[in-house]
């Protein structure tokens, strides 16, 4: 599209040793400097012009795609649109747009951004194309920076090595081994938060999101890392803590994100800003904790050829892929993606069952008759007895698809084309997770809805503009939530870069709720929270008061 800095340089160099050819001129120092600098200064303007202004409004082969209509002259559809998640924006598009692949916005600078609608284009992108549409330096950026220079960062045959590693503590047959440790976690926060609502008459309030983290926090150090925690008791611990000082989302950060796409890591994790000491202060905290764990790991195989218990931190060991401080990334990758979007996805889970008193009725019921109560402490619960509950497992889904969020954003390596539409090199393509399991053209009408029911036979699914007729009625749609495809289901992605640990989630989920549902009755201490229009942006993602009550009768 335009030159690239090392260009514009070289470009620069070569006229200005042409024009001294053609002076008669002596040669000085200052008139050289002078003559290099205005012929870059030149150049960027030209290019500053061409791409700001003039290529993305007039030349372009994706401007006459469906677009946003209110665009800032500089900033683009980005001078509009929410600061930290453009998925709330994107969900709004695909709702309120007639679009059928793509629609553009344009982002700062007015660079071209492609938000991917259709299911074709979403798994030619994914499982056909990966290898052209890498992670976007923006993206690497900001993972590696806030979570950690581990899997998700790295490409082509880094990635599949690294991911082979890793696969095995997160295979089918060991997340099955973790459904009683899940269980045993989810039973030790029941009884913590019981014993919190038996020390006051009034029904009890809880901060949801604070325990629901704190409770994946604990699953994952036992699970993935073997270490016992203890934050389900502890809510003043060392992780906790940290984590809380990450999520203080401010305008610093988006300054440093800005610099860290465009410059080096090292040049925006120095800027002098408060948020970065914040920042590097809440990560050392972090890297401490798994570097205790992976030299625990190490040690304890210096008495074992290889470790008997297969979890993320001895498959990290067991690899010999890693240094010490690359096994330390990787960790912290793991950690923060293991209770990030469980606490969340539990949040949105117990959101869910304040507002449909009748849903979280039926759920209770189901759990009462199928599992023994968090008291028994000798009566375990398997993967079998988690499987066969059909209406836990569906609440489960439609949780995860209705409130799911996140944004891959990736970026074309070379010029390509997805479902006929040219897509040039460098564009950014951003495939949102909320505005794909909400668009009624992939879901149907119904798509806002939250509903369960979805998911089970005969449950009322509703005929989805491009769905394959011969599943239309089929086992197949009630596995899809009847969806029009598999690729309308963004919530752990598709294609070679699927989230590695689908099941594990899955799995954490379905035991934790079924313990919370199991003891006690959530009101929402807000009841103007009933109304979901009232819900503030990614208020599932920080705090959520609600009203627990005891409830008898499980035995």
């Amino acid at each position: 599209m335009a030159l690239s800095w090392r260009q514009m340089v070289i470009v620069s160099l070569a006229c200005h040793v042409f024009l001294l050819l053609l002076s008669e001129t002596r040669w000085d120092v200052m008139s050289t400097v002078s003559r290099f600098a205005v012929l870059f200064l030149t150049q960027v303007t030209g290019w500053l012009l061409w791409s700001v202004f003039i290529y993305p409004h007039f030349i372009s082969p994706l401007r006459h795609l469906p677009q946003p209509g209110k665009s800032h002259w500089l900033l683009g559809h980005r001078a509009w649109m929410h600061p930290t998640d453009i998925g709330i924006d994107a969900k709004k598009w695909v709702n309120e747009m007639p679009h059928k692949h793509f629609i553009r916005f344009l982002d700062y600078f007015n660079r071209d951004c492609l938000l991917v609608t259709s299911a074709e284009a979403i798994g030619e992108i994914l499982a056909e194309k990966d290898h052209i549409f890498k992670r976007s330096a923006q993206f690497r950026f900001i993972f590696g920076r806030y979570v950690g220079h581990g899997i998700a960062v790295v490409e082509g045959r880094a990635h599949k090595a690294q991911r082979r590693a890793l696969s095995l503590a997160f295979s089918a047959r060991h997340v099955r081994d973790l459904y009683p440790l899940f269980w045993a976690k989810g039973s030790k926060a029941v009884r913590a938060i019981e014993a919190r609502a038996a020390e006051q008459e009034a029904p009890l309030t809880i901060e949801c999101h604070d325990w629901a983290v704190r409770c994946a926090l604990d699953a994952m150090g036992t699970a993935g890392m073997g270490m016992d925690f203890g934050t389900i008791d502890d809510d003043k611990h060392m992780l906790v803590q940290a984590y809380e000082r990450l999520k203080e989302f401010s305008w610093q950060d988006a300054v440093v994100i800005l610099v860290g796409t465009y410059m080096p890591e090292r040049i925006a994790t120095s800027l002098p800003l408060r948020r970065n000491r914040v920042v590097d202060s809440a990560l050392a905290d972090i890297r401490t904790v798994c570097r205790d764990a992976i030299r625990a790991k190490q040690n304890a195989m210096a008495f074992a050829e290889k470790s008997a218990h297969v979890n993320i931190c001895s498959a990290i060991v067991n690899s010999g892929m890693f240094s010490e401080d690359e096994a330390v990334e990787q960790l912290m990758s793991m950690l923060f993606a293991s209770h990030h979007a469980p606490g969340r996805t539990l949040t949105a889970a117990v959101y869910a069952l304040c507002r449909f008193p009748e849903k979280q009725r039926r759920l209770r019921e189901e759990v009462h008759r199928c599992l023994p109560s968090v008291d028994n402490l000798a009566d375990g619960v398997s993967s079998a007895h988690i499987e066969g509950m059909p209406y836990l497992n569906a609440f489960c889904k439609e949780v995860l698809r209705k409130y799911s969020t996140g944004v891959s954003s990736r970026q074309a390596a070379s010029d390509t084309t997805v479902q006929g539409t040219p897509i040039p090199k460098g564009t950014t393509i951003k495939l949102s997770v909320m505005s794909a399991n909400g668009d009624p053209m992939l879901w149907g009408s119904d798509v806002g809805e939250f509903k369960p029911e979805r998911w089970l036979p005969g449950g009322g699914k509703e005929t989805v503009a491009g769905a394959d007729e011969d599943k239309a009625d089929g086992e197949d749609r009630t596995a899809l939530g009847g969806a029009a495809s598999n690729f309308a289901n963004l919530t752990f992605m598709h294609g070679p870069r699927n989230c590695i640990a689908a099941q594990f989630a899955h799995a954490e989920l379905a035991c934790l709720l079924a313990t919370w549902v199991g003891r006690f009755e959530f009101t929402l201490e807000d009841e103007e929270l009933m109304d979901e229009s009232k819900l503030r942006a990614r208020a599932l993602e920080t705090k959520l008061n609600v009203c627990v009550r005891v409830v008898n009768g499980w035995s």
